[in-house]
Order: C-alpha cells, then sequence, then structure tokens
C-alpha cells in the first residue's frame, strides 16, 4: 500500500474497530502486513499473546527485523487491552509474561541486539510491558538485584502489583540506603503493606533532606567547575577556529570543536524550593538557608503528604486505605488528599472530603 492507502485504510479500522482472527499474526510478514492498523482492532488475549511469542522468537536471531517497531506495537495494542479492562493486575499466561521479563532482562544483558540509539527506547517500551505485571520469584528477585542498573529496574520492584516477600526483604534491607532517599513515600509503602500501622519517623524525613541538600551543593559545585572548563575551551577552539584559513572547513572536519553544554541535574524534591534569587533563574538554583527554614517549619506536613503517598502506592485494599489516608488529612495536605483519592478512584473518601470544606 502507499501512505495514501494506509491512510484510508487506517482510517475504515478506526471507524469499524474489528475484533480480530486469532491467527492474525503468525509470522514476521503477518506482522509487516498489519503493523500500521493493529492499533484500531479491538484487543483479542491470543493475538497480543501471538505478537508477544514472535518478538521473543526472533529476537535473539540474526534476521533482519525492526525490534523496536516490534515493541511499539505491542505497547499500542496493549493499550487496547487497557481501555477495555481497566485492571490493575494485567492477567496473562506465566509463559507470556516471562517472555516480557525475559526482553526486558535482554536490553541490560545482551544490549548488543539494539544499536546504541535503540537501547534506551527498548528499555522502556518493555518497562511498559511489565506494568502490573505479577512474575516468578525468581524474577523479582531479579529485578531487586539488579535496581542499580536502570530507573526502570527500580520503578518495576518498587511499584509492583501485589504484596511480595522478596521486595519487602529488599526494601527493609535498603529503607536508609542514601541513594533511594528521593523514594521514600515508595519504600514505606511496603512496610506499610506489612504493618497498616507503619508511620515514617521525622528524623528520617530529616536525614533525606539533607542528604538531598547534600547531592544539590556537589551537582552544582560540579556544573560549575563544567561550565568553567568547557569556557576555557570554547575559548582556545574559537582561537584556533580564527587562526584558521578556512573556518568553515575547520568546523566540518572537526565536529568536536563545538564543545557540549553542561547540565544541572538538582534533586527531584517533593515539597516546595525555595529558589537563590542571586543565581541564574533558568537553573532554579535552591536558597538552601531559606528552604531549611522552611523545611523544619513545615516538617508536620512534609510527614503528613509523605504518609498520604506511602498509603496510595501501598497494596492494601480501597478500604483500608481511605481510612488511613483520612488520619492524614488537614488543610495542608487538601491537594494530595484529592489528587489520591481522584487517582484510586476513592468515591467515598471524595464524598467525606467534600463534607469537610466550607
Amino acid at each position: 500500500m502507499n501512505d495514501k492507502q494506509i491512510q484510508i485504510q487506517s482510517a475504515i479500522l478506526e471507524l469499524e474497530n474489528p475484533y480480530p482472527n486469532d491467527n492474525l499474526i503468525t509470522c514476521y510478514k503477518d506482522f509487516l502486513k498489519v503493523r500500521d492498523f493493529l492499533p484500531y482492532y479491538k484487543y483479542n488475549p491470543k493475538v497480543f499473546q501471538s505478537l508477544v511469542d514472535l518478538t521473543s522468537e526472533i529476537w535473539y536471531k540474526n534476521q533482519r527485523i525492526n525490534r523496536i517497531s516490534l515493541l511499539e506495537s505491542l505497547k499500542k495494542y496493549g493499550k487496547n487491552r487497557d481501555k477495555e479492562r481497566g485492571e490493575n493486575i494485567i492477567d496473562l499466561p506465566i509463559e507470556t509474561k516471562t517472555r516480557i521479563f525475559l526482553l526486558f532482562k535482554g536490553c541490560f544483558d545482551e544490549p548488543e541486539r539494539l544499536s546504541a540509539n535503540q537501547i534506551n527506547d527498548a528499555k522502556n517500551l518493555c518497562n511498559y510491558l511489565l506494568i502490573n505485571i505479577v512474575l516468578r520469584v525468581e524474577e523479582e528477585k531479579w529485578l531487586c538485584e539488579n535496581t542499580g542498573l536502570s530507573e526502570n529496574v527500580l520503578n518495576r520492584v518498587l511499584r509492583y502489583p501485589i504484596k511480595s516477600e522478596v521486595i519487602t526483604n529488599w526494601v527493609k534491607g535498603n529503607y536508609n540506603m542514601d541513594i533511594y532517599r528521593i523514594r521514600r513515600a515508595e519504600l514505606a509503602s511496603w512496610l506499610i503493606d506489612e504493618d497498616p500501622n507503619f508511620e515514617i519517623d521525622k528524623r528520617t524525613l530529616i536525614l533525606d533532606f539533607g542528604y538531598f541538600n547534600i547531592s544539590d551543593v556537589k551537582a552544582i559545585q560540579e556544573y560549575e567547575n563544567e561550565v568553567a572548563v568547557n569556557n576555557i575551551i570554547k575559548e582556545r577552539e574559537l582561537n584556533g577556529i580564527l587562526s584558521s584559513k578556512n573556518l568553515f572547513d575547520d568546523m566540518e572536519s572537526n565536529p568536536e570543536l563545538i564543545s557540549s553544554i553542561p547540565e544541572l541535574r538538582l534533586t527531584h524534591r517533593h515539597f516546595g524550593i525555595s529558589l537563590d534569587s542571586s543565581k541564574d533563574s533558568r537553573l532554579h538554583i535552591p536558597d538552601f538557608k531559606k528552604m531549611c527554614k522552611n523545611f523544619y517549619a513545615n516538617i508536620d506536613t512534609t510527614f503528613k503528604i509523605t504518609m498520604l503517598w506511602a498509603i496510595a502506592y501501598s497494596r492494601l485494599d480501597s478500604k483500608l486505605k481511605s481510612e488511613l489516608l483520612k488520619k492524614y488529612y488537614c488543610e495542608e495536605t487538601y491537594w494530595s488528599f484529592f489528587k489520591i483519592c481522584k487517582r484510586l478512584k476513592l468515591i467515598k473518601s471524595l464524598k467525606w472530603l467534600k463534607d469537610r470544606q466550607h
């Protein structure tokens, strides 16, 4: 088909929204024929499983295939399932779940199957496919043992859809690790799973805050050093270019003459940040003195908001979550309470919240 025919056929299928035959995809040639149209079909679990099987079977073969296109199609077609069923936990055959997990694992273990530009895309797509999927114990263990590989792996651990002894034990062993402090609410959610009366110690929040400050000060110093070095390099390069007989030839044959621009990466905090007005406003550099003053003055609110999100992230049933959330509601935590109730579809809690507004 030419581009216009594909466009027209896509429009027809989008309007008809047909239910596909179980054997819609049996080989890679079948996939190529329907790839552009797959998102417009109703969800058929057998078609999804066939596509997972196909992707898994040919992933490690040397034949010419578009691995990213296969993963993108799985993601798009999987969304049709999520729209129709709307379940938190995705019910798939054990073999299918394992194959998805092995695709995710393979992105880290054997990245040579992908080009350098494809690796991150593949990791993100496989990560999406694993959301709300319950794995086997040995697969849970692999995730816990490899959280340092990627934020995606850590997300699959902390946001696992059901209670897990493996993950609970991992959390207990890593609860006070500096590198995980920014995920305090999610870490605490696993301890709440085990003991619904668990509360985060305010001293832990203070240590978290101190670690964020130290990390940001270090990041700012490294950024300023990079900028200084970059400026020196640019000045030298500029002098060299200006002394050259042919400016454009120099830049074309030596693209490395254009220095990379440093990037300032600060901690993504979950509470208000006071900015240093004496610094470049585009960099959003914190005013640490003012921020410390505000933090200690409002630590009770920070505690309550963190507890609200920890309860929200937990795997407790909705009824118990609703009761626990009420304990940490106050005027200062209104927006967090509202967002959580809306996200979790806690209608009774929203009505309870409404009655308290005057």
